[in-house]
């Protein structure tokens, strides 16, 4: 259910991805397909255009893969940076316990939360680390 939803860009997440998914499922399998998922959006929607205006519709893997590589990696990077200079959360940590000031101990989630949430808001995905 998951890796369809993330591929057809439905993204339906019926789990919290903190504590389902380990780092590197995170960083392979969800990044990839919300890249995909979006790339091939986009492409779709530059054929309908061109085909709209009466153009050659194209070539999709060419459209594809120049999405991908110059539009949505380097904007993905540089949303993370500014993600995560403003305090997102970007390590390959394990989840850490702390003690609260009630004296219960608490596990707080980290991991490449900001690279999740770039790609996320320029796919225009769902889902996402926190579920």
């Amino acid at each position: 259910n998951t890796v369809i939803s993330f591929i057809t860009n439905t993204n339906l997440q019926h789990y919290s991805g903190e504590s389902a998914l380990s780092l590197l499922s995170q960083n392979t399998g969800i990044l990839l397909a919300m890249f995909v998922s979006s790339a091939s959006g986009y492409s779709a929607c530059m054929a309908f255009c061109r085909a709209l205006c009466g153009m050659q519709m194209g070539n999709f893997y060419e459209d594809f893969t120049r999405i991908i590589t110059r539009l949505m990696l380097p904007l993905s990077f540089i949303l993370a940076v500014i993600f995560i200079s403003e305090g997102v959360v970007q390590n390959y940590h394990a989840n850490f316990s702390v003690l609260t000031l009630e004296n219960k101990f608490q596990s707080i989630a980290t991991g490449p939360v900001a690279a999740l949430e770039s790609i996320k808001h320029l796919g225009t995905n769902g889902g996402g680390f926190f579920g």
